[in-house]
């Protein structure tokens, strides 16, 4: 498999030590990028599919990190997906017999942009 450099095209390369994943890390003489081939990536943010696995996750009670663990992208990018949606939800019925509601404060960013947020369960 013949190696060129994304940034310049030359094929004149040299290897360049191991990234922490293990990926052989690659160097170009001509303009000197350093890369990795595109089979050895790991990081799966540029995945179409991410934006709506990250607006899935926390549904199911799992936090900004522990969905970033999950699907192994940064926390800055699940709050910055989970920010930029515009959420609507649709009541399921017109009247609900039993609700339960649970609110709790959080804090964003900082110590004075304390935010509330407020559940609501159907039981029976």
């Amino acid at each position: 498999m013949e190696l060129r450099c994304p940034g310049c095209d030359t094929d004149n390369i040299s290897r360049n030590g191991k990234k922490s994943n293990g990926a052989q890390n690659h160097l170009c003489k001509a303009c000197g990028r350093q890369f990795i081939r595109d089979d050895q990536r790991t990081y799966i943010v540029a995945s179409p599919c991410v934006p709506s696995l990250i607006r899935t996750v926390p549904a199911r009670g799992n936090g900004a990190r522990n969905v970033a663990a999950i699907l192994r992208v940064s926390v800055r990018k699940v709050l910055k997906t989970l920010v930029s949606g515009k959420y609507t939800l649709e009541p399921r019925l017109e009247h609900y017999d039993r609700l339960e509601i649970d609110e709790f404060w959080t804090f964003v960013r900082s110590k004075k942009n304390r935010k509330w947020l407020v559940y609501a369960y159907r039981r029976g």
